[in-house]
């Protein structure tokens, strides 16, 4: 039996229930997404029930890697499937499974790894806080979403995944958020204050967040025009990993055939390697 479910109201006080995109008589945005606003709500949420220190990426990427097969495309993974799938040394991905198993974030059924009921759970009702549709399924795996959420998710964190030890998960919402207001508005820079209330990131955390995405080139800033006390954000373009999440968002969740179906590989640059690490916890 499948149910649709198209998720809960929108509270007034969500600093992203307004629209993505403005009207052409707020600012002429290039581009129209209901889907990316959902997105860029639900990855917010799913991050802040992450473990996100400078780190956890490769367990950010193996989570996410799980859950793309069990909620985006309804299928079981082995140990083999992930230690062939992600640049990660094959004994950190044994000890980061080991934890996940111990904090019940999967059951093993033969070789096979699937959801526990508390993941399917948590998963849902981040999915229901974050207005994402999903329909409801019958099988091992509770329900599978409509929009390419995990996947997109999963191909994002891949490509900070050679900064790991020096960029922190934490980022990745602020990341997004100036994302959200690059398609929205393409010429505007964030303020650390917009940021931080968009990303619900402490100011002092997210102003070592930002100075170190500076130093790596992921953000460029600049000084208010009108005060020069308050620093302004934005992305990097020539950043490498600019033009690959423009075209993995647009593919995703934009309708512009020019966009459509971008092809982003696993294996980044950088992260061909396996990396080695004592721990990601």
């Amino acid at each position: 039996m499948m149910l649709e479910h198209e998720g809960a109201i929108r509270s007034n006080q969500d600093p992203l229930a307004t629209p993505l995109l403005a009207s052409k008589a707020q600012g002429s945005p290039a581009f129209d997404s209901k889907q990316f606003d959902d997105f860029i709500r639900f990855f917010l949420n799913l991050n802040l029930g992450q473990k996100t220190t400078k780190r956890s990426l490769p367990g950010i990427v193996i989570k996410e890697l799980l859950m793309l097969y069990w909620f985006e495309k309804s299928q079981s993974l082995t140990v083999i499937d992930i230690k062939n799938t992600l640049p990660i040394d094959p004994k950190l991905i044994d000890r980061l499974l080991a934890y996940f198993l111990r904090c019940g974030t999967y059951r093993v059924v033969g070789d096979q790894l699937l959801p526990t009921t508390h993941q399917i759970e948590k998963i849902r009702n981040i999915l229901i806080a974050s207005d994402a549709p999903f329909t409801e399924t019958d099988d091992r795996f509770g329900f599978r979403v409509k929009d390419p959420l995990f996947s997109t998710v999963s191909q994002y964190s891949l490509m900070h995944l050679p900064f790991e030890g020096k960029l922190s998960g934490q980022y990745h919402r602020a990341d997004m958020v100036l994302w959200r207001s690059l398609f929205n508005r393409p010429k505007f820079c964030l303020s650390s204050h917009d940021i931080a209330t968009k990303a619900r990131i402490p100011k002092s955390t997210l102003s070592t967040l930002l100075e170190t995405a500076r130093v790596l080139e992921f953000v460029t800033q600049q000084k208010d025009p009108n005060d020069c006390r308050v620093l302004r954000w934005r992305l990097n373009p020539l950043h490498p990993t600019f033009h690959l999440k423009a075209a993995l968002f647009r593919g995703a969740f934009f309708a512009n055939p020019y966009f459509a179906n971008p092809y982003v590989d696993y294996r980044l640059p950088g992260a061909a390697k396996p990396l080695q690490h004592a721990s990601a916890l």
